[in-house]
């Protein structure tokens, strides 16, 4: 398996803890300055194009072509980028693909203008993607093709989507990566608790929820708490301020995975309103820890078919 180098710590610890001792890993980095790009949109778009181009260079340093039984690009989870694996092996798939994921157009009103810019950004490269020689060279040569949505599936050309199939099973949760489940504390007031965990970027949707408790104008009682990080972050705690909404932004710095029980345990209702249709982990966990989730039909890709969530709101050609 070849990755990027700042996964190498827990690979190996992985690898430790498990006495797996068949897996060979293989690290790969562009150069320090080109990490540089990764800033901007644009700028992660090239450098993720750039690796996938620099690592063939690499590998072929080391291996013979066709060398490997089966290769499996999964390294980013959209067919925006083309692949070089198939030289190596005898048999090649790649996915799960994402990034064909539609939503309504009125959603950009959500953004500001850089996100609405980068929004733009993304909806441009999915369509020139696909007259990309190399991205195109990608799905000639799979033997196979798995995606995570049929929105996916159906914005691949026509040779590459008869072999592809929509994934069933892509991401899972299990009870024993968190802490002992404990009993929620008990109600001191009858808020609404409401909570979002996750990278703050502007297509998780975070601003639908700020814009509904700003139209509530007080009607409600409630407390938002919205633990995450990223660029976005800045936009909404200007929003919340403006409007004096009752968020409480925090850091998950320093709080590892397995504590989030406390928070999921002790709100009402957790919500995920992205527009991507890529799902998360935590809507998962939230579903584990029996926490309703409030969420958007374009967030669940078909791959959560059997987990329910207990308000979809349609959002679909409207």
């Amino acid at each position: 398996m070849v990755t990027h180098t700042h996964s190498q710590p827990k690979i190996e610890a992985g690898l430790s803890r498990s006495k797996i001792t068949n897996a060979r890993f293989v690290y790969y980095d562009l150069p320090e300055w080109f990490s540089r790009v990764t800033f901007s949109q644009p700028g992660e778009h090239l450098y993720v194009y750039a690796w996938e181009i620099g690592v063939f260079f690499f590998l072929r340093s080391r291996y013979r072509k066709n060398e490997f039984d089966r290769a499996h690009r999964i390294t980013i989870s959209s067919y925006r980028y083309p692949s070089f694996a198939w030289y190596f092996a005898r048999h090649f798939t790649v996915g799960p693909l994402a990034s064909g994921e539609r939503f309504a157009l009125q959603f950009l009103s959500i953004y500001s203008f850089r996100g609405k810019m980068q929004e733009l950004f993304r909806l441009v490269t999915r369509r020139l993607s696909l007259i990309d020689p190399l991205v195109l060279l990608t799905f000639y040569k799979a033997d196979s093709i798995i995606t995570i949505t049929e929105d996916t599936r159906n914005i691949l050309p026509a040779f590459a989507r008869r072999k592809a199939t929509v994934t069933d099973y892509f991401i899972s949760v299990e009870s024993s990566a968190f802490d002992a489940f404990a009993p929620a504390a008990p109600r001191s007031s009858n808020k609404l608790r409401l909570l979002y965990i996750g990278r703050v970027v502007e297509w998780k949707g975070v601003m639908l929820v700020l814009q509904a408790l700003k139209n509530l104008d007080g009607r409600l009682e409630y407390e938002f708490t919205l633990m995450g990080n990223g660029p976005g972050k800045s936009f909404y705690e200007a929003y919340a301020r403006k409007h004096r909404l009752s968020v409480d932004f925090v850091s998950p710095v320093g709080i590892p995975r397995r504590s989030l029980s406390a928070y999921y345990l002790s709100h009402d209702l957790f919500v995920f309103p992205g527009l991507h249709g890529t799902g998360s982990y935590v809507m998962l966990e939230a579903n584990l820890h029996g926490l309703p989730v409030l969420t958007l039909d374009v967030s669940i890709p078909n791959c959560f078919s059997d987990y329910h969530f207990d308000w979809v709101i349609d959002t679909r050609d409207k």
